[in-house]
C-alpha cells in the first residue's frame, strides 16, 4: 500500500516531481497533535465512488468494448440516447456520453445522473457486458458501493468490505492498471474509516 507520508518526503526532497500520486506537497493541518491528514479524516463516498471511481470504471469498460470492436463508440451514444428510463430513474436521467467523452475519458453529469448510470450500465448495454473480460472490475465494485450504501451499516460487514475492496484492487491490477487513481487507492481504506467513523452513509 502507498504509505502518503512516503510520498510527501519525496516531494520534500525532489520538488521536480510535483505532484506524485495526487500528493502535491505537506497538509497545512501537520501541525496539529493528533492528527493525520489521510486517516483523521471521514472519507467522501460521493466524490470517492459516484464521482470518482465509478466513471473511471464505466469508460474504461465501454472503451474497452470499443477496442474488442463489440460496440462503437457512436452506438454507445445511440443507446444512451434510444433508452427509456423508468419512472424512479427519470429524474436522474443521465446526458448521453458523446464520442468526445469518450475519447477524453470524462462524463459531464451530476453525481445522481452517474449513479443512476452506473446502475443501469448492465441493463443498458446487456448484449455487451458478458463479452467484457473486465467486467468483474463493476461486479465487484457494485457490490462495494451496495454494502456501503446501505443504512443501517451493521459492524459485522466490515470484514467482507474489506475483503470486496481487495479484490477490487487486484482485479483493477489486473485490468486497468493505468487507471488506478487516488480514488481507487481511497476505497482500500474503506473498511478502517467506517469502523473509525462510522457508516459512509447517514
Amino acid at each position: 500500500m502507498i504509505d502518503r507520508d512516503d510520498l510527501v518526503d519525496k516531494i520534500a526532497n525532489d520538488p521536480n516531481i510535483i505532484p506524485l500520486k495526487g500528493v502535491i506537497g505537506p497538509s497545512p493541518l501537520r501541525e496539529l497533535i493528533g492528527f493525520h491528514a489521510t486517516t483523521s479524516l471521514p472519507r467522501d463516498l460521493m466524490h470517492d465512488f459516484i464521482e470518482g471511481i465509478c466513471p473511471v470504471i464505466i469508460i474504461s469498460l465501454l472503451k474497452q468494448a470499443s477496442a474488442l470492436r463489440i460496440i462503437t463508440y457512436i452506438r454507445i451514444q445511440e443507446r444512451m440516447e434510444n433508452f427509456q428510463y423508468g419512472k424512479f430513474d427519470s429524474s436522474n436521467q443521465p446526458p448521453p456520453l458523446l464520442v468526445k467523452h469518450l475519447q477524453k475519458d470524462h462524463m459531464v453529469a451530476t453525481a445522481a445522473q452517474k449513479l443512476c448510470f452506473f446502475k443501469l450500465f448492465p441493463i443498458i448495454f446487456n448484449d455487451v457486458v458478458d463479452l467484457l473480460p473486465s467486467f468483474i472490475v463493476y461486479k465487484v465494485l457494485r457490490e462495494i458501493l451496495d454494502l456501503l450504501l446501505l443504512y443501517p451499516f451493521r459492524k459485522k460487514w466490515l470484514r467482507v468490505l474489506g475483503e470486496l475492496c481487495e479484490t477490487f484492487y487486484e482485479t483493477m491490477l489486473s485490468h486497468f492498471p493505468d487507471k488506478i487513481t487516488t480514488k481507487a487507492h481511497f476505497i482500500r481504506e474503506y473498511k478502517y474509516m467506517i469502523n473509525d467513523f462510522g457508516p459512509a452513509v447517514r
